[in-house]
């Protein structure tokens, strides 16, 4: 994200209380503890998440469009008991605890 600057090139602080304040709803005393980099790498990571959101209720929405033109349940996620047969057995807790200590020492 480019540094918000007025036109006679000096940082627009106004906009930097809104990122802070707005966008990512900190406390108006973070304006005086974060740095500016901070500030725009929070900035970044907000962008970041929010995409992600954005896309996760993309895909649930297709999701359910296509369960709903073909009439039939599309599952988002497996069943748990589908799950469970991928458990750990003793005997293989055990080889792998053994390896990990002699690996890294108790």
């Amino acid at each position: 994200m480019p540094c918000p600057r007025k036109s006679d090139g000096f940082i627009d602080y106004d906009e930097i209380f809104k990122i802070v304040v707005g966008t990512l709803n900190r406390p108006i005393e973070d304006l005086e503890k974060l740095t500016l980099k901070q500030v725009y790498l929070l900035n970044d990571n907000h962008i970041q998440n929010q995409r992600d959101h954005y896309e996760m209720m993309a895909h649930v929405v297709r999701v359910g469009y296509v369960s709903a033109h073909s009439k039939k349940e599309i599952k988002l996620f497996q069943n748990s008991k589908q799950r469970s047969n991928n458990t750990v057995t003793a005997e293989t807790r055990e080889q792998v605890l053994k390896e990990l200590s002699d690996e890294f020492g108790n």
